[in-house]
């Protein structure tokens, strides 16, 4: 005859059955969607787990390799379940040209990044930025070139980062590798300001980029677009401005331009053959660049755009008088 277990223990059997499958999931949730058993400091303690985190919003556990260098460093983070996403992103320190980020057909920041200007310098986006070092950093590049620049420079491998908080981590990890080697050049200085890109908008020649004054004529692309243009920055330390043509997202910006107070962007332009005033006290720096885009004079007079010499003298009368310059 079958033993018979009273109703009452079997609730008792089943709730707690329940709450040891409760228990797992939750543990299995915290072992592998947050970092309650994870590291708190990362890299070399340069970074937290909470900069890594409003950086790349959402759940998962982090974990980090360094090199053996010391000057670089991969974050990964892993999840499971929905909701969730991968990152992978690394910190390098790097030597770049004493031209950088203005070298000809190559600016390594324009219009369509966030701008950092200010104590630090440099810009961010979905996929990565960088942050000027001070020059007496050089030896954390691992450059004999006496006019290479040191930069600290974030690459997005996986899943995509909140310009904003990953401005905040360059500027953290950039204090504390500066910090260590003793070459900050002023010691508990704010980082810079983060500027955010504004979104692309159709240009209004009679307004090219907002700037006042600064009019073209009409602009047919060669495949017929329209003019469209993205900015950045501020026109009190660094602006930019991307124009392109609608549609032609493979071939990127056909112009950018700059408008350079900033003193840390401005080191790579002293003694350079760049258009310059003195703008409310402070030296400034007018930029053009076509940004190597693929078109020969033919095709460019024939969308009606001026030649390079032509834009450059609009826009710098334009942005000479609307920064009231001497």
């Amino acid at each position: 005859m079958p033993v018979r277990v009273p109703r009452s223990r079997r609730a008792k059997w089943s709730a707690a059955a329940v709450l040891a499958v409760l228990a797992l999931v939750g543990g299995l949730f915290l072992t592998f969607n947050t970092n309650t058993f994870g590291p708190e400091e990362l890299c070399r303690g340069r970074l937290s787990a909470d900069d890594v985190r409003r950086a790349f919003p959402g759940a998962g556990r982090l974990s980090d390799k360094d090199s053996e260098q010391d000057r670089s460093c991969t974050v990964e983070r892993t999840a499971v379940g929905p909701g969730t996403s991968e990152v992978q992103f690394s910190l390098d320190v790097e030597p770049e040209s004493g031209a950088f980020p203005f070298e000809r057909g190559t600016w390594a920041m324009s219009g369509s990044g966030d701008i950092i200007s200010g104590a630090s310098s440099g810009t961010t986006g979905e996929r990565g930025g960088w942050l000027l070092l001070p020059s007496s950093c050089a030896a954390l590049a691992d450059s004999a070139a006496p006019a290479s620049r040191p930069v600290l420079r974030a690459r997005v491998w996986s899943g995509t980062a909140e310009p904003d908080g990953l401005a905040r981590l360059l500027a953290t990890a950039a204090a504390s590798l500066t910090a260590e080697s003793n070459c900050r050049s002023n010691p508990g200085e704010a980082p810079g300001d983060v500027l955010p890109a504004s979104a692309v908008s159709a240009t209004d020649t009679a307004e090219v980029c907002s700037l006042p004054g600064f009019r073209l004529a009409k602009v047919t692309g060669p495949k017929g677009q329209s003019v469209q243009e993205r900015t950045s920055g501020s026109l009190d330390s660094a602006w930019f401005c991307d124009l392109s043509f609608t549609g032609d997202e493979r071939n990127g910006p056909f112009t950018r331009l700059a408008v350079v107070k900033d003193p840390e962007l401005s080191v790579s332009l002293k003694d350079r053959r760049v258009e310059k005033a003195v703008c409310g006290g402070k030296e400034t720096y007018f930029l053009l660049d076509n940004a190597d885009y693929p078109w020969d004079p033919k095709e460019r007079a024939a969308t009606g755009f001026p030649s390079e010499k032509e834009l450059s003298d609009l826009f710098g009368r334009a942005a000479r008088e609307a920064l009231d310059c001497s």
